[in-house]
């Protein structure tokens, strides 16, 4: 509804030119007063704008969205005027700042306004002229090699669910490196990683790598601009992808396994060969679930040792298939000796 010009002066509430336009169409402004309703918030919105486009610089974005919090009293005020004047159908006092704040933006920075999935929100405050920017959170998939040993997928205290300001974690791992990296280029505040299997500290991992998936909060950047450098880990395939895999990848590894077994024991590896391809796998809760050795190939290596190596599916606790520990048949139960994995290598790992 269009309020008539005689509404607002015959009752003598001063207006500011944005808020008699929201109202209406014919009213002259009062500069000698102050606006009833914002208290001259809507004259600051050149100041707001700059404030904002400042905050907005340091991150990359192509699109972009506006929200604000205002005083309750002038929200009330707003409020009062358009029912006693019968106008809820016009913009509130927030719709107007928020819808002008956007289009200086759109001006100043030649960036889209998305009210549906922006790449950064702008909050401003105008209680106290404060503006706080949220970034859409990017996900990135990567794969890793490690060709020494030493180095732990992550670190001693590490929890994906606590934020690495406090996590007091070392660098020197998987999760630290990468961790390091994208703060450095991708620059955002938390990192939650979910990583597609693991291993021990002492093994390596070569092939193609093991995958791992990344979820960055408030990223300033959203893109990889180069590669991670470091001497004993290589990252591959980095990439930014649109949402996470609704199931993890299936796997199918081939792992090369150091076995001891106690000196001077006779054992007869011949037993190897004949050994039942399904293994049932117990774990903590007590589920038993089933993984395929597609082959396995073996020799002596001294008189206390021998060589394994097995394609299987991923999944298999290596240790416990050798130890027999809840996984039979094992390498223990099929050669009928007490067996340990001194230390094993992932040779490649397949995703399907």
């Amino acid at each position: 509804m269009i309020l008539e010009s005689t509404d607002i002066t015959h009752l003598d509430f001063p207006l500011c030119d944005e808020c008699r336009a929201r109202l209406s169409c014919d009213v002259k402004p009062t500069p000698s007063q102050q606006c009833f309703i914002c208290r001259g918030m809507m004259e600051q919105i050149d100041e707001m704008t700059y404030v904002i486009v400042e905050r907005m610089a340091s991150y990359e974005f192509e699109t972009f969205t506006v929200g604000a919090t205002l005083k309750p009293s002038i929200l009330d005020r707003d409020d009062y005027i358009r029912s006693k004047f019968r106008a809820k159908g016009t913009r509130s006092v927030k719709t107007s700042l928020t819808t002008q704040l956007a289009d200086n933006i759109c001006k100043r920075t030649k960036k889209k306004l998305d009210r549906t999935n922006p790449d950064i929100t702008v909050l401003m405050d105008t209680r106290f002229g404060s503006c706080e920017i949220r970034s859409r959170q990017i996900l990135i998939q990567a794969q890793y090699t490690k060709n020494c040993r030493g180095i732990p997928q992550k670190d001693t205290t590490y929890d994906r669910h606590v934020s690495p300001r406090n996590s007091g974690c070392d660098i020197y791992s998987i999760y630290g490196i990468f961790q390091q990296y994208l703060r450095n280029v991708i620059r955002g505040t938390d990192f939650c990683f979910v990583w597609c299997g693991g291993e021990d500290a002492t093994s390596r991992v070569l092939g193609e790598g093991r995958r791992f998936y990344v979820r960055v909060k408030n990223p300033q950047r959203r893109r990889i601009s180069h590669m991670p450098e470091t001497k004993d880990v290589q990252f591959h395939n980095i990439r930014i992808i649109s949402s996470m895999p609704a199931r993890m990848p299936t796997m199918r590894s081939e792992i090369r396994m150091v076995v001891r077994f106690p000196e001077d024991t006779p054992v007869s590896l011949r037993s190897l060969h004949h050994m039942d391809k399904t293994v049932h796998v117990r774990d903590q809760a007590g589920k038993v679930s089933i993984k395929k050795i597609h082959s396995i190939h073996y020799r002596r290596i001294s008189h206390a040792s021998l060589q394994v190596v097995i394609d299987v599916e991923g999944g298999i606790p290596v240790k416990r298939f050798v130890s027999g520990c809840d996984v039979w048949p094992s390498v223990s139960s099929t050669l009928q000796v007490k067996c340990e994995c001194w230390r094993f290598d992932f040779l490649d790992i397949k995703y399907y």
